[in-house]
């Protein structure tokens, strides 16, 4: 889970910055450009559980366990039908999207919440979010200021793309430091131990 948050949360901070500068090789309108951009930035919101969501249920897979993430799955449809309807209402479009991201995040916590009643400890990621949340903080405004930057001397939908694209990678550069263990984990140079683990030993 530690891997998933220094990949996901850096990665959704960063294309919520960076989406405004890519979108416009999609052809949209003023109006149209402000809906997908925030239409995106709330379905990041959600980029996390649902990357979580996937760890959770093939862990309970693997235990042979099939009926409790399929009892979580109906669960989520129910709370994301009822929000839905009652978000799209006040929000409109963007209801949806946040309705989605709210009730797979739910999904995913509820999950992990229950695999860590069988195995104590898994979720115990404080210095890892911490130093992830620190990552994504600074990529962001690494991020935004490039692209502040950048932006200005940008003339054509190409040249905009261009610059969205380098600040995001002035962004990731930000961030690897910090999330530089779980990159190698991530490539096999090395196996972080997890933290409820590594205090038991």
């Amino acid at each position: 889970s530690g891997l998933m948050l220094a990949l996901t949360i850096p990665a959704s901070v960063l294309l919520a910055v960076g989406v405004p500068s890519l979108i416009g090789v999609l052809g949209f309108d003023s109006q149209g450009s402000d809906m997908v951009v925030w239409a995106t930035r709330f379905y990041l919101i959600g980029l996390v559980g649902h990357a979580l969501l996937e760890i959770a249920a093939r862990s309970f897979y693997g235990r042979q366990d099939a009926r409790t993430p399929l009892y979580a799955a109906a669960l989520n449809a129910l709370l994301y039908t009822l929000l839905a309807v009652g978000l799209s209402r006040a929000f409109g479009f963007l209801g949806i999207a946040l309705a989605n991201s709210v009730s797979f995040t739910l999904e995913a916590f509820l999950l992990l919440w229950l695999l860590n009643r069988r195995l104590p400890g898994i979720l115990r990621v404080g210095r890892t979010l911490a130093r992830v949340l620190a990552a994504a903080a600074l990529s962001g405004l690494a991020a935004f200021g490039a692209l502040t930057l950048l932006g200005g001397w940008a003339d054509s939908t190409l040249t905009m793309v261009v610059a969205g694209l380098l600040a995001l990678g002035i962004g990731a550069l930000v961030a690897l430091p910090l999330i530089l263990p779980e990159i190698k984990a991530l490539f096999g140079f090395r196996e972080p131990v997890p933290e409820g683990m590594a205090s038991q030993s």
